[in-house]
């Protein structure tokens, strides 16, 4: 026995043919409406906002008597069905129920026959006929004949109220179009009776004349929000990736029922991405779709397969509020990614389940960038039956903004242009500094930590060119570092061995790269000059000590042979 069909046997119990209302399944509108849990309460007529709180209700009761013991005066006896609109707000995993909703559109039909039988509630028999058909209005499983009534549809008001006037019957209540920015409370139809048959406070059955609905709606503005992750981009060519966080349009509240797999037909998460700032715009963007409730991504929340939703698009898409052209993505849910989506919501009861998807862009060239901003935002489609509702765009993103840059290649003697120096550009210190360490290796693997099949940037190998000793235009991330790596330098003179950290800070950035000349171009010193003249002078100079030498020992020699002849 349903919550439902328990109010129902409560409500009957005191009527004095209650056995016989309740084994034939007699109900009237509980708290839910006849809907599967829109969040309702139902209660009494009046025109200004309803009363404030969850514990209070919206508006008093307007009792009469049993729609059967009018008589003729049940033909032209009239009540009213006011829908009180709230937005949903949880305090402590419960629904505060205090700010109203303007705009929302509701229709309001009146039902004449189910499964093909008339139905007449001024009559009892057919109280009973409705009974027995609870289960499959509350499923959306019956086959309902409807008639339009006067005043319908209608918007809720400043107050966030929309009254029908009507006479006796059950009638089909559906939130045609939420306001913008919101989601609908329920996206199929609920049913509500006039009169409602309930209980006062002292148990005594009340048949009310002027139930009403307190729908909550959901305000997504703040739901969406979409962060970029640059840590691997440099500029133009690069890959830059972004992660969308949308919150689900729907929360199961602490203690009540759980959330159906239909509870999120049509809900979708969609990327409004900026044309022509990107290469491609398919479904190969979408990387990864992980439901969870923090503030980003983790390791342990739930990865969904691919087989749990699509992708779809680009369609164009008109931004209005900044009047550009974006590329709509839209992930969309199979039913199996909807029974993903209700079993989060069910699992994690007073708290918000988020859906987040990565996404992975290659950025456009540096003619198409040069030094511009780009704006990829997120937004998402609330859950509804039949008409789409509009995108609802998120307010959170981030801006990443671009300069363009240029290396100079100088001597760092007098600051002229150099030819020939050669560069590339990292985005991660520590794979530009094993690149520099194998260049500096006699037989380094420079093709692999320096070449193509390096995590360098797209900037590529260019050259300082001649004459202005520059490197072609290169649009880069502003704002943030990234590593310069020399891999060749001029003729003539030495490669610097070191990462080089810059970033751009400006919408044209030049940064000067200086290199030291080997000896042949001038390095450094100049060494006295020592001129033929001064070689002759120190060669005659030592001819001279070595004449003088040799005079010397001849005549020390001389003296000793006379010295002997005379011993002798």
């Amino acid at each position: 026995m349903n919550n439902f069909t328990k109010r129902c046997v409560a409500a009957f119990a005191s009527l004095a043919m209650a056995g016989t209302l309740c084994a034939a399944g007699a109900v009237t509108v509980s708290s839910v409406a006849w809907a599967s849990k829109p969040s309702v309460n139902q209660g009494g007529s009046q025109s200004q906002g309803g009363v404030a709180g969850l514990g209070n209700p919206s508006q008093p009761v307007d009792s009469g008597k049993a729609p059967w013991e009018l008589g003729t005066e049940a033909s032209t006896k009239t009540g009213s069905i006011t829908i009180y609109k709230w937005k949903d707000e949880v305090e402590k995993g419960k629904q505060k129920k205090s700010t109203p909703v303007p705009g929302a559109k509701f229709t309001v039909k009146k039902v004449t026959k189910i499964d093909g039988k008339d139905i007449d509630l001024t009559k009892y028999a057919d109280w009973v006929k409705v009974a027995n058909q609870m289960d499959k209005l509350n499923k959306n499983t019956a086959t309902v004949t409807t008639e339009a009534v006067t005043g319908s549809p209608k918007d809720t008001d400043a107050s966030g109220v929309a009254k029908f006037d009507l006479g006796i019957g059950l009638y089909q209540v559906t939130e045609s179009n939420p306001p913008k920015g919101f989601s609908a409370a329920e996206s199929k139809p609920f049913y509500m009776t006039i009169p409602r048959i309930e209980k006062d406070d002292k148990g005594n059955v009340v048949y009310n004349y002027a139930p009403y609905a307190d729908p909550k709606n959901k305000d997504l503005s703040d739901s969406v929000k979409k962060t970029a992750d640059t840590s691997k981009t440099v500029g133009a060519g690069d890959k830059i990736s972004y992660t969308i966080s949308a919150e689900l349009d729907k929360m199961k509240e602490t203690g009540s029922d759980d959330l159906k797999a239909d509870a999120f037909n049509g809900y979708s998460v969609v990327d409004l991405a900026p044309a022509n700032y990107f290469t491609t715009y398919d479904a190969s963007v979408v990387t990864k779709v992980q439901l969870g409730t923090g503030e980003a991504p983790v390791k342990n929340d739930t990865t969904l397969p691919a087989t749990d939703y699509n992708v779809s698009g680009p369609e164009d898409f008109n931004d209005t509020t900044d009047h550009t052209t974006r590329k709509k993505i839209t992930i969309s849910f199979t039913d199996a990614g909807k029974a993903a989506l209700a079993k989060a919501a069910n699992g994690n009861a007073g708290n918000v389940v988020k859906v987040f998807v990565t996404l992975e862009f290659t950025l456009a060239d540096s003619t198409t960038l040069g030094d511009k901003t780009v704006i990829n935002k997120g937004g998402l489609i609330p859950s509804h039956e039949g008409k789409t509702p509009d995108v609802v765009e998120g307010k959170k993103y981030k801006e990443v903004k671009f300069s363009k840059f240029k290396i100079k290649k100088v001597s760092s003697t007098d600051q002229s242009a150099l030819e020939g120096g050669k560069f590339v550009i990292f985005a991660n210190k520590a794979d530009a500094q094993a690149c520099a360490t194998e260049l500096n290796k006699a037989n380094g693997d420079v093709a692999n930590k320096c070449g193509e099949k390096s995590p360098r940037s797209a900037f590529g190998e260019k050259a300082s060119a001649k004459d202005t000793g520059l490197t072609e235009e290169y649009s880069v991330k502003r704002d943030e570092d990234f590593y310069i790596v020399e891999t060749v330098a001029p003729d003539g003179y030495i490669r610097n061995p070191d990462v080089v950290t810059t970033k751009a800070t400006d919408g044209d950035v030049t940064y000067t790269f200086q290199n030291l000349p080997t000896k042949d171009k001038g390095f450094w010193f100049n060494l006295p000059k020592t001129g033929a003249a001064g070689v002759i002078l120190f060669a005659l100079a030592g001819a001279c000590f070595v004449g003088a030498g040799f005079v010397v020992y001849i005549h020390r020699r001389k003296k000793e042979e006379e010295q002997a002849k005379l011993r002798a």
